[in-house]
């Protein structure tokens, strides 16, 4: 899809928004980027989810 069609204000009524904007950024810059009560969990992410962010090697 595009970029504008992303919506991360999208909530179920009456919860309450948590994310307001977004931007693309690196993987392994996220945790620094996250409230730290959630830090581990996007700390595991980054490990988990790695080698698909891996730039592709040339052969």
């Amino acid at each position: 899809g595009l970029d504008s069609e992303i919506d991360v204000t999208g909530v179920a009524p009456g919860e309450p928004v948590e994310f307001d904007a977004w931007r693309w950024e690196r993987l392994e810059s996220i945790p620094a980027l996250v409230v730290p009560y959630k830090r581990h969990v996007y700390e595991r992410i980054v490990i988990a989810f790695a080698a698909f962010a891996a730039p592709a090697s040339r052969s």
